[in-house]
């Protein structure tokens, strides 16, 4: 997703207006862009309190600057966030990189697994976390198209394609974002399973186990966390009766809080995939992370059946 990013931002300097701001990280990926655009390039060193201040400055200027550093560290700047970015509602796009358990071989300090929970609450802004490098472009594009501060939710490299690059879809969402803020990868009738990031790939992978079983999962793509699209999650949980949320973050406050929150009132069977208000404790790539927390695909068709028996 880092590189699918850099590459839909060559597109976005043609605009004097757009500056890139880094937190001493991306050098080697943002090369092109600076070399090109070096007006519109700021290394505002490890000081992520001091890149969110200044790139409010900045977009009060009538500038629109794109804000990058690890995921982690955001939480550093909490409260430039809150004041100068949504209290202010500017017009700041804050890049968060290695989000959810990204950084997997780095351990818990480079986890990013409470960063929704902190920022859901804040108002004016708004939270993408595509699931793949096609839809990191797309909703890169997007946040131009956002007036006021957005949070953009990025894994990091090796992401497997599920999406298609330039579908009829995005070509809708470019026009009017607020139309349709959840993407229906696969329909079925048993049960509905919503992920978020990179983790839905393992959400697909589940929904095709169980289809050699002859159970049929609607796969829903929370790319827009907030504002969030109660309506289609609700209709699908009426029609299935069975939904499991699934993410790369703290089960307090995250996906499923947001769909729980959305299903409130109707009689929905719901089960929450996640981490269960802990750290992860363990080092590795993505399929032993993953297997470990309970949020591979051998787990979310596990609460599938469980749900259904």
């Amino acid at each position: 997703m880092r590189n699918a990013f850099a590459t839909a931002l060559q597109s976005l300097g043609e605009d004097p207006r757009v500056m890139l701001m880094i937190a001493d990280t991306g050098h080697y990926v943002f090369r092109h862009f600076a070399e090109k655009f070096p007006a519109q390039f700021l290394n505002m060193g490890i000081s992520e309190q001091n890149l969110i201040g200044i790139a409010a400055g900045l977009a009060l200027e009538g500038n629109i600057p794109l804000t990058y550093s690890i995921a982690a560290f955001y939480s550093r700047c909490f409260d430039q966030i809150r004041v100068d970015a949504c209290y202010n509602n500017t017009n700041i796009k804050m890049v968060a990189v290695g989000s959810g358990l990204s950084y997997g071989t780095m351990g818990p300090t480079h986890h990013s697994i409470e960063d929704i929970a902190m920022l859901r609450a804040l108002p004016n802004l708004t939270i993408l976390s595509p699931c793949d490098p096609p839809e990191a472009r797309a909703l890169t594009n997007l946040t131009s198209m956002i007036d006021g501060p957005v949070y953009l939710r990025l894994a990091l490299a090796g992401e497997p394609v599920i999406t298609e690059p330039d579908g009829p879809f995005y070509a809708t969402m470019y026009q009017r974002y607020r139309v349709s803020r959840v993407r229906f990868l696969q329909h079925g009738s048993h049960a509905t399973i919503v992920g978020t990031g990179r983790v839905l790939n393992q959400a697909l992978l589940a929904a095709r186990q169980l289809a050699q079983e002859g159970i049929r999962c609607d796969v829903i793509d929370a790319f827009m966390l907030k504002p969030f699209d109660v309506d289609s999650v609700r209709e699908s949980a009426r029609r299935t009766g069975i939904v499991l949320t699934v993410e790369e973050h703290n089960v307090l406050g995250g996906l499923g809080t947001i769909v729980a929150e959305a299903l409130v009132g109707e009689s929905i069977k719901m089960t929450r995939l996640g981490l269960r208000d802990t750290f992860c404790p363990v080092y590795g790539g993505m399929d032993y992370v993953f297997n470990y927390v309970g949020i591979s695909a051998n787990h979310i068709a596990l609460g599938v059946r469980d749900m259904l028996q």
